[in-house]
């Protein structure tokens, strides 16, 4: 299980980018760094060991040390080392900067949850710790994952509306909700994204921009073989460019592989041996 799970390279979003998506290329790597034959326990232990630093006579990790007991050892190539620090203000409970070895191994349990993406996403956008998301938590936590070049994202629209209301804060969102706003907002990003790069509104984009859309969205991923192709899919469109349809079509291919993923990390979580 483990060798299938190396061979699926950086995958996964913030969600968070929740972007993500919200780290969910860091939580599916962060998962790999603790899959093996020594005892779960025992390596949580060793990694908290190795890294830790002592402050007023106990040992805790900060952000850094956090960033460097949980990441892969090779380099981020796909997944920026920030990603990780939002993964750390999630296991720093107490919101102090600092992560106590009870803390750590909350965390390392939380991750073999089969819902721990979006439990991690909950928690990181529950800036209050209310229980609960209203539209100002989404709207600022969300905006802070994005990059400056990113598309824009038009929190006015009408999706949002309907998963959070109007911006009063009257309307707030469980756990429960949230997973389905979360589910949706990558689509939403697309809609908005091909929108917004159909600049004429002919229903088409250029190769370049196809690729811009599926790299901020899903680029974590594919493999750079993949993304270098990517344009060349417009070939098989007239005139070289893409329609909504076909880059949904692209997409949802991509969604299906988080969809085996969800099925597989749920039956191994579920075996003894953590294997199917």
């Amino acid at each position: 299980m483990s060798q299938n799970a190396g061979n699926r390279g950086a995958e996964e979003e913030t969600i968070l980018n929740a972007g993500s998506s919200l780290g969910e290329a860091a939580l599916s790597s962060v998962r790999r760094t603790v899959a093996g034959p020594e005892s779960e326990i025992r390596k949580w232990r060793r990694l908290f060991d190795a890294n830790a630093i002592e402050v007023n006579g106990e040992r805790y990790l900060d952000k850094d040390s956090f960033i460097t007991a949980v990441a892969p050892t090779a380099s981020f190539t796909k997944i920026r080392a920030d990603q990780y620090a939002i993964l750390f203000s999630v296991a720093d409970q107490s919101s102090r900067k600092l992560v106590s070895w009870d803390d750590f191994t909350v965390f390392q349990t939380l991750l073999k949850r089969p819902d721990a993406d979006y439990l991690i996403a909950f928690k990181f956008f529950d800036v209050d710790g209310s229980g609960t998301i209203d539209f100002n938590e989404f709207k600022n936590v969300f905006a802070s994952t994005l990059s400056p070049d990113a598309l824009p994202f038009n929190f006015d629209c009408d999706w949002v509306k309907l998963h959070l209301g109007k911006r009063d804060g009257t309307h707030v969102l469980g756990y429960n909700e949230f997973t389905q706003l979360m589910k949706g907002l990558q689509d939403e990003r697309l809609r908005q994204g091909f929108k917004y790069l159909d600049s004429n509104q002919d229903g088409f984009i250029t190769a370049d921009q196809f690729k811009r859309i599926i790299l901020e969205l899903e680029g974590h991923k594919l493999s750079d073989t993949i993304l270098e192709r990517l344009p060349t899919l417009c070939a098989l469109s007239p005139g070289g460019k893409i329609s909504y349809s076909e880059v949904v079509a692209f997409h949802n291919v991509i969604k299906s592989m988080d969809m085996v993923e969800r099925v597989i990390r749920e039956a191994t979580s579920k075996s003894k041996d953590g294997r199917i």
